[in-house]
């Protein structure tokens, strides 16, 4: 490669603005109001959960591990865990109510 920073740059900036489009995403299912299916509480929170923890984990992946390569272990592992059982704990909840209202 023969400009390593130009490529850190975009990859930071694509990284950033796919993290910002899925967090925006994620408020959006949360707050405001929905018809349809996505009327159901349980549905729209959970939704908006998964889009928040998946733009946490996009974001940590791809741009705060480029930009710090050698974080503390400890903090690492916690942030990425606690997001991916966030995920998965959101994404047990949006079955349940999806099979509960028969989707």
């Amino acid at each position: 490669m023969r400009h390593p920073r130009l490529v850190l740059l975009l990859v930071v900036l694509a990284a950033g603005l796919w993290s910002v489009a899925m967090g925006v995403l994620g408020l959006w299912l949360m707050l405001e109001p929905h018809s349809g299916l996505l009327g159901h509480p349980r549905i729209s929170i959970s939704s908006g959960l998964i889009a928040l923890s998946a733009a946490q984990l996009v974001y940590l992946e791809c741009v705060s591990h480029r930009l710090f390569p050698r974080p503390y272990p400890l903090i690492r592992q916690l942030s990425r865990y606690s997001n991916v059982v966030t995920l998965g704990i959101s994404l047990c909840v949006l079955l349940v109510a999806m099979l509960g209202i028969g989707v």
